[in-house]
């Protein structure tokens, strides 16, 4: 309502100021002030979803219908001089008589759309509230040091979304990576990538919009070269309210100790309705894994090595007084007790889960992973289907205990894989470890942020160099947007045709590879900021596969089995040590099998 009265006043008020005589328009130019100002307000509020490039078209035209009924009784009621039956059957004529119904002040109404635009926007925008409760995702991050379960208040997603405001060709990668169609999810360590994903494509939404405005801006300038001055200047200002929302509206609900994210998707929610947003996301209970590749542990990081060690499970412990019995026992129960020798370490950020690992290029004719070969295969699998895979030898579906240890605020995650196999009399044991490092320092740059007058005048500043060039790029973003859309638009025509073509190719590719290659969080990391986080990692690999060797080497004396094997290898496998330098990280001393020999390596940085 709003929207309507300020449009019909703005639109009787801009023409007689620009000296037009036309009293007895007055009516029919409120009529068409009010219906452009609820459009402006769709377009700019999107209150319904299904209003895009698509669309705008159809609603247009269904708006001049509209507002040709509307004003046609106003026009016989207060001016049936000039009223005509034939008025009611539309007409190009009468379209373009529509939009500019006084001829010589066709300028004056662009003005007047531009600056009901404008209020439009600033009567959106406006209702942010300036306080937030408690209740809206709290403030701040997890503490120094320590590892918050909750990904989406970790300071890695923090970092990550303050890229997702500042960057947009981080936000590209987010939305392609969510909108594959075929191709499974890579598990993401510590950081909530739904989240991401959603505020990715709100401020695409955003985006878009500025470049409908460039691209309005081009037409103009392209048709009045005289106003090129001008419109340099409006670029400027338009560059500038963008930049400033980024960074003065939307960056301080992001800050260290004010960290509100689901406040910010909500106010990203009130102002840029999407009818995109991803829903093609990971499980959050994921505990399958299709990968792609040599590497199966896809997530996790850089590899650093790992270990294996055979036992023979028949040999009985050698006693002084009496010979010892071997106790049978199943994988399941060596598993509980490694779990139970880790828990005791009582380290804050620990997670072990069971995953299955499986090859993407071998699932196609597996029905229980791949429920359809034109669909992505599943991401997780009832328990007791997992429990199977423990205790049995696959060579298609492998079975590891996925050991995670997260800290410094989740920017460091060390991962052990650790499997138990038995072949004939023996036990084999393996062990992969991998690393997950800090982000990139692209990525931190939202707490270098820091609001000053200097800034915004540097702001103001830098918008009249950039905002012409941004204009330029926006404008092309837009013609390609625009084509994009019409494309689509065809598909919907096409669709049936569309979806038989890519059925036939799936059908004969019988090759294709459903596996992820690589997670969003592995892209964006980097070698460790901190000398005490190469250590804290050397500690993390010391004190984990210490307890998990002493708790194997105790559960099988409680067996009666025979340790000696494990003895003399743990001082070469405890041994092996890891050099990262220059964001490189490699395994050193990795002594594998009976009478293996390792160097001590130190751990450098």
């Amino acid at each position: 309502l709003i929207m309507a009265a300020v449009g019909a006043v703005i639109y009787v008020i801009i023409p007689l100021v620009a000296g037009a005589q036309f009293f007895s328009h007055i009516p029919r130019l409120a009529v068409w002030g009010a219906t452009s100002g609820l459009i402006i307000y769709e377009i700019l509020y999107q209150t319904r979803e299904w209003i895009n490039l698509k669309t705008i078209a159809l609603y247009f035209a269904g708006f001049l219908i509209i507002s040709d009924w509307l004003f046609t009784p106003v026009l016989f009621i207060f001016e049936p001089e000039y009223f005509q039956w034939s008025w009611l059957i539309p007409s190009f004529d009468r379209m373009v008589d529509i939009f500019f119904p006084i001829y010589g002040y066709r300028w004056s109404y662009i003005f007047a759309t531009g600056l009901t635009t404008a209020v439009g926007y600033y009567r959106v925008t406006r209702d942010t509230p300036s306080s937030v409760s408690s209740s809206a995702g709290g403030g701040g991050i997890s503490s120094y040091g320590s590892a918050e379960m909750d990904f989406s208040r970790s300071q890695t997603t923090r970092y990550l979304l303050g890229s997702v405001l500042l960057n947009a060709s981080f936000r590209t990668q987010i939305m392609n990576l969510v909108k594959q169609e075929r191709n499974a999810f890579a598990p993401e360590l510590g950081i909530d990538l739904a989240k991401l994903a959603r505020i990715s494509f709100l401020m695409d939404v955003r985006e878009k919009k500025y470049h409908i405005c460039y691209f309005i801006i081009a037409i103009v300038a392209f048709l009045s070269p005289s106003s090129i001055p001008l419109l340099v200047l409006v670029t400027a200002v338009i560059n500038f309210y963008k930049q400033y929302g980024e960074r003065y509206e939307f960056i301080p609900y992001i800050k260290k100790k004010d960290y509100y994210p689901d406040y910010l998707e909500n106010i990203l929610r009130r102002k840029y309705l999407s009818d995109k947003l991803p829903r093609n996301l990971p499980n959050e209970s994921q505990n399958l894994i299709i990968y792609k590749g040599f590497f199966p542990f896809v997530g996790a990081g850089i590899p650093i090595g790992g270990w294996t060690l055979s036992i023979d499970v028949n040999k009985p412990r050698e006693e002084i007084l009496q010979p010892r019995k071997v106790k049978p026992f199943n994988l399941k129960d060596l598993y509980v007790a490694i779990v139970e020798a880790i828990n005791k370490l009582q380290f804050d950020g620990l997670i072990v889960k069971d995953f299955l690992f499986v090859d993407g290029k071998e699932i196609r004719d597996e029905r229980w992973l791949l429920p359809s070969i034109f669909l992505p295969p599943i991401d997780k699998v009832d328990q007791a289907i997992v429990d199977e895979y423990v205790i049995c030898n696959d060579k298609f579906v492998r079975h590891y205990k996925w050991i995670q240890i997260y800290d410094w605020s989740n920017e460091i995650v060390i991962s052990f894989f650790l499997r138990f196999s038995r072949q004939g009399s023996y036990l084999f044991v393996e062990i992969n470890r991998c690393v997950l490092t800090p982000l990139k320092d692209e990525h931190r740059e939202v707490d270098r942020l820091i609001p000053s007058k200097w800034n915004l005048i540097s702001l103001g500043l830098k918008s009249l160099v950039v905002g012409p060039f941004s204009a330029i790029t926006g404008a092309w973003a837009a013609i390609d947007r625009i084509f994009a859309e019409i494309v689509d638009l065809g598909d919907l025509f096409f669709a049936d045709a569309k979806q038989l073509e890519k059925e036939r190719g799936m059908e004969k590719n019988k090759k294709f590879n459903y596996g992820a290659k690589s997670s969003l969080r592995t892209q964006v990391s980097s070698s460790p900021t901190h000398y005490f986080q190469v250590l804290d990692q050397a500690m993390y690999l010391k004190v984990i596969e210490r307890q998990i060797i002493e708790g194997l080497n105790n559960f099988l004396k409680a067996h009666n089995i025979d340790t000696s094997d494990i003895r003399e290898q743990e001082n070469t496998i405890l041994n092996s040590g890891v050099i990262m330098e220059g964001g490189k990280v490699d395994a050193k001393s990795v002594a594998v099998g009976t009478g293996s020999q390792a160097s001590v390596d130190k751990v450098s940085a």
